[in-house]
């Protein structure tokens, strides 16, 4: 009789035991699979917060990078100027530059140029010896900008990047003819009086007799641009005469000549007949070459780094289509 009754309480123990660790194990279960149930939806409230933005190949360009270039862009025109120089920061634009700093990196690297830490970090020794800054200091001061050295780092690296890539692969494509210069210097001054040319020029001239009408005076100019390119005219300009005038100072013009003149680029006809002596003058302009003044000399160099820059952008656009098309580029702006 006791032992049935011992037996009985064994058994009773045994399954109060069997039930608490039943209970232990369900709690402990439930306290490891709750995080992981609410994991997703932390993940996608995060994914709320940062939207993409765009991808390049296995790059993802995020609206916090965008937001953090936003916060330091200061900073960037400081240190690559080359690159961040617009004062646009809408998302689109930021997300283009960032693409192509991406790209300009790939593009060297397939033309063998590799900018390595080493190198960016023995530029920024370098600058830090210029300014007889240590680590700290440099540090302490891109705080202050709102950027972190890692970010700098990038931004160097960058700029680095960009350089190379302008003076291997950009400026090679790149060619200023001495007459572009010439051409934009004038445009620039063309009130100033002071301004002189020679010019080579062929005359093409009508009796006035001939032409009957103000539309037929007017039509002269697009009549000898026919007639250079095909060798044939309307039946009523079939008199029209030419006269190679070779070199011709601007002493040698009348005033009139002289300001015609002056608004006709090299290459072409000028676009206003000219009544001299009872016939109607046009001129194509062969040659036209501004008498280098002063003020010529001191102005060339600027105008043809302008010209070299607005040339650098044009290419550089055309190159960053064509790199792109060998990436795969999406874009999330919407």
């Amino acid at each position: 009789m006791k032992m049935t009754t011992r037996l009985n309480a064994n058994t009773e123990d045994k399954a109060n035991a069997n039930t608490n660790f039943r209970f232990m194990l369900t709690t402990t279960t439930l306290l490891l699979v709750i995080p992981l149930l609410l994991l997703p939806s932390l993940n996608l409230h995060a994914k709320l917060l940062d939207k993409i933005l765009a991808v390049i190949d296995d790059k993802i360009i995020t609206l916090s990078d965008i937001e953090r270039a936003k916060e330091n862009f200061s900073l960037r025109k400081q240190v690559a100027p080359q690159i961040y120089s617009y004062d646009d920061l809408s998302n689109e634009k930021i997300v283009n530059t960032l693409i192509q700093n991406l790209i300009i990196r790939s593009a060297l690297i397939d033309s063998g140029i590799v900018v390595t830490d080493q190198h960016v970090e023995s530029e920024i020794k370098s600058l830090e010896k210029r300014l007889n800054f240590n680590r700290d200091a440099l540090i302490k001061l891109l705080n202050s900008n709102n950027a972190s050295f890692t970010e700098y780092f990038e931004l160097t690296k960058t700029a680095i990047e960009y350089d190379a890539f302008r003076a291997t692969i950009l400026t090679p494509l790149i060619s200023i003819p001495e007459q572009q210069i010439k051409n934009a210097f004038y445009n620039r001054n063309s009130s100033n009086n002071t301004l002189a040319f020679k010019y080579n020029l062929i005359d093409y001239y009508i009796d006035k007799s001939k032409l009957g009408s103000t539309e037929q005076i007017n039509n002269l100019s697009s009549v000898v641009k026919k007639l250079q390119e095909s060798g044939t005219v309307p039946e009523e300009y079939k008199d029209i005469t030419q006269t190679d005038l070779g070199n011709v100072t601007e002493d040698g013009l009348t005033k009139e000549m002289s300001e015609v003149l002056k608004k006709t680029d090299e290459g072409t006809v000028s676009n206003t007949p000219l009544l001299i002596n009872n016939q109607y003058h046009v001129f194509f302009v062969k040659a036209k070459n501004l008498v280098e003044s002063e003020l010529y000399l001191k102005s060339k160099e600027r105008i043809e780094r302008e010209l070299f820059e607005q040339e650098a952008q044009k290419i550089l656009n055309s190159l960053f289509e064509r790199e792109k098309a060998k990436h795969f580029v999406e874009y999330f702006l919407n």
